[in-house]
């Protein structure tokens, strides 16, 4: 009995998407967008294209960026391809003004920054030349997680950070500043109430280190708040 050969581009679009499905979204849009026309068609679903982690991570607390090579395809050839589909963005700081610059993401309203150093943060949202001005109308849900390289800073900024975000993205409806459980990521507004208000705002995940700063968030500045989770 001889044996058969079968190839990928021999099987039915079904199996190929299921088979796709099972594997990285990234290995998938690296090895098979402009092969040919078919396999195109499959990878261009947005299974693959609305909602991208454009970096590696081993854990919660170890994220580094993608390599030059794989970095360097997606920006001149992936992403300007597929820009249009994406709806959601999860990025680390090395590489994402690179990443926004590569193309226009109309249709794009979830966000999310992860291991950005504190003062790099507070710089994105306070420099008006910055890719996030781009998206300040934009954004719906946004999620940060920053890394603390200063001594003794670390409630101040984050407390700045936190004020500017709002100043920002003034149609936020979903806010998590404490993404991950070990991040010790506090806010604290000392004796003066905050300075950030929403009429959008539904739900916000963030630690406090005071009740009264819990109270300052919950005293009605946030009109349609709906769910809340102040530790």
């Amino acid at each position: 009995m001889e044996y058969s050969s079968v190839q990928l581009n021999d099987l039915p679009d079904e199996i190929i998407f299921i088979i796709f499905k099972k594997l990285n979204k990234l290995d998938v849009l690296y090895s098979f967008i402009n092969v040919n026309t078919r396999f195109n068609n499959i990878v261009h679903d947005p299974t693959f294209t609305s909602d991208l982690t454009l970096f590696n991570y081993l854990s919660y607390d170890y994220i580094y960026p993608l390599s030059d090579l794989i970095l360097e395809r997606f920006c001149l050839q992936i992403l300007p391809k597929i820009a249009r589909q994406i709806k959601w963005l999860d990025l680390e700081p090395l590489s994402m003004k690179r990443i926004f610059l590569s193309a226009n993401y109309p249709n794009l309203f979830r966000l999310g920054i992860y291991y950005i150093k504190k003062q790099a943060a507070l710089n994105l949202f306070t420099d008006k030349t910055s890719v996030m001005h781009r998206l300040k109308n934009d954004i719906l849900s946004f999620t940060i997680n920053t890394i603390n390289t200063q001594q003794g800073a670390s409630i101040n900024l984050d407390t700045l950070v936190f004020t500017h975000i709002f100043n920002m993205f003034t149609n936020l409806q979903y806010f998590n500043f404490d993404p991950f459980f070990l991040c010790y990521q506090r806010i604290s507004f000392g004796s003066s109430p905050p300075t950030v208000f929403s009429s959008t705002l539904l739900e916000l995940h963030v630690k406090v280190m005071y009740i009264q700063d819990c109270l300052y968030l919950l005293d009605g500045r946030f009109i349609n708040f709906g769910h809340s989770m102040l530790i």
